[in-house]
């Protein structure tokens, strides 16, 4: 196992300076302990999101200045990806930090203190969340300042995204609201390509939809992005609902439930019901068919300047995702 690249054992071993800047844990912490942790979740988690390229030279950078060098933009992104990954290393570990593994079996560090499972839990979930969290933080920065982190550019999460409707969880955000849930975002990116690359084709054509998908700048594109949005959005929503609630874990499928307080303080489980999830699910549905209804109208009552809306043909069940009725019972258009 590769050691940790940023963080250091000098700034670790007497009081866990490194470690209580971005976290408030023990002085006593053991970076011995932790740093397995730390070395997986830089592999597994930042390197991918940074890329091969920017992954070594910041590492390179921190080694040799740390967090206070004369690049005031590394700098800050260093301090970033040490929020985001001694989070996501606590998380990692949580299990393995409560207990010691001896001659003797499994014994617990908690002594007489040890906090209710309800505490530990809503604990470890708390980390996972900041850690992701920071990770955006870290694309937004990272996108922000490109021209200082150019090698951000040749990095697989970068490029992929390029090809998209919705780029960033802003993006995602200016259609669905997900809470600011960059975790939940995360795990909705391949519901979003799945949309893309078979929904939103079969609903516009194949030709509108890569013109959509990899020149949002086009000024035919323009009128359209919102639309196709807001259609990728709730439409990656709808097939992942049913899914959102279930961990894949070493003894199978497990449904993560919803929470409610016990009379003595704890949580209980409550697992969503199968109605609420349909309910859900077509509500979202329902959104994503408005949403499409008002791309194909659009480019219906245009089709001199998106002639590419011929290949769904010019009289198509589409039609009736372009409109609803109102409250008076009378069709309405949307434009």
């Amino acid at each position: 196992m590769k050691d940790p690249l940023f963080f250091k054992k000098e700034n670790n071993t007497d009081g866990a300076k490194e470690f209580k800047r971005c976290l408030p844990v023990n002085v006593n912490t053991s970076f011995t302990t932790l740093a397995p942790a730390i070395a997986t979740v830089e592999q597994q988690r930042l390197k991918p999101l940074l890329g091969k390229l920017l992954f070594e030279d910041l590492s390179a950078y921190y080694a040799e200045h740390g967090t206070s060098g004369n690049d005031s933009v590394r700098n800050e992104l260093v301090g970033l990806v040490q929020m985001a990954v001694v989070r996501l290393a606590y998380w990692d570990s949580f299990d393995q930090l409560s207990v010691m593994i001896g001659d003797s079996g499994i014994i617990d560090q908690n002594g007489e203190k040890r906090a209710f499972r309800y505490q530990a839990d809503r604990l470890k979930e708390s980390l996972l969340r900041q850690g992701f969290a920071y990770l955006n933080q870290i694309v937004s920065y990272c996108c922000e300042h490109i021209l200082a982190l150019n090698l951000f550019q040749q990095s697989e999460y970068y490029c992929d995204r390029q090809e998209s409707t919705i780029r960033s969880m802003k993006e995602m955000e200016s259609v669905v609201s997900i809470n600011g849930d960059f975790f939940l975002f995360a795990r909705l990116r391949e519901y979003i390509s799945e949309t893309e690359t078979m929904e939103l084709p079969y609903r516009v054509g194949p030709t509108l939809a890569t013109l959509l998908t990899t020149d949002r700048n086009n000024q035919k594109t323009v009128p359209l992005l919102r639309a196709a949005r807001g259609f990728v959005a709730h439409w990656s929503m709808a097939e992942a609902i049913p899914f959102l609630n279930i961990e894949m874990t070493a003894h199978g499928p497990v449904v993560t439930s919803e929470e409610s307080t016990s009379s003595s303080g704890g949580k209980v489980t409550n697992p969503p019901r199968q109605e609420q999830i349909l309910a859900l699910q077509e509500r979202h549905r329902d959104t994503a068919e408005r949403y499409i209804g008002q791309l194909v109208t659009y480019c219906k009552r245009h089709s001199a300047d998106y002639p590419e809306i011929a290949e769904i043909g010019l009289t198509t069940e589409f039609e009736k995702t372009a409109s609803f009725r109102d409250n008076r019972g009378k069709k309405t258009f949307l434009a």
